[in-house]
């Protein structure tokens, strides 16, 4: 199943960014570099180098369109981009509450959930998205075998925001 969502998950983030408005889509062939107005500084990483330094390189080279659930759940974990990936991390979320990156099954949306709540504070229609994918999927989440904090997380969400 991994290797399925995978393969389905490539060109996905195109197909998101292209339903979502003008100045979005315009980030679809922008490295992430471009997009941090920012080059790679020092050497590049070795094997030797942690794997989010080794995964942040690669990234940096990466466009938008070709990023799939995993390098989305990564960048929002490391709180890059979030302006840019967040949109994205949605619209995965919209067509499976329980994408899978790396990890576990709902792994993106603990992601989107553990993001800070100054960011939801400032972006308003991005957490009423969420809240209306969440209450849409509130069966799917309570039926599945994900881990207990990403429902404690759900319902924190919820309710306490």
């Amino acid at each position: 199943m991994k290797m399925e969502q995978e393969n389905n998950s490539k060109g996905l983030t195109a197909r998101i960014l292209g339903e979502q408005p003008t100045a979005l889509q315009k980030t679809l062939n922008k490295t992430i570099s471009q997009l941090l107005h920012h080059e790679w500084v020092g050497p590049t990483p070795t094997h030797d180098d942690s794997f989010i330094q080794q995964n942040l390189y690669r990234l940096y080279h990466t466009i938008v369109a070709d990023l799939d659930i995993e390098d989305v759940r990564f960048l929002i974990n490391q709180e890059i981009l979030l302006d840019d990936m967040m949109p994205i991390a949605l619209g995965y979320l919209r067509m499976n509450i329980l994408a899978e990156g790396d990890f576990y099954e709902g792994d993106l949306l603990n992601a989107v959930l553990s993001v800070s709540n100054i960011f939801w504070e400032n972006h308003l229609e991005l957490k009423m998205s969420l809240k209306n994918i969440i209450n849409e999927n509130l069966g799917v989440i309570e039926s599945s075998d994900i881990p207990r904090k990403v429902i404690r997380n759900t319902e924190n969400f919820l309710f306490d925001s």
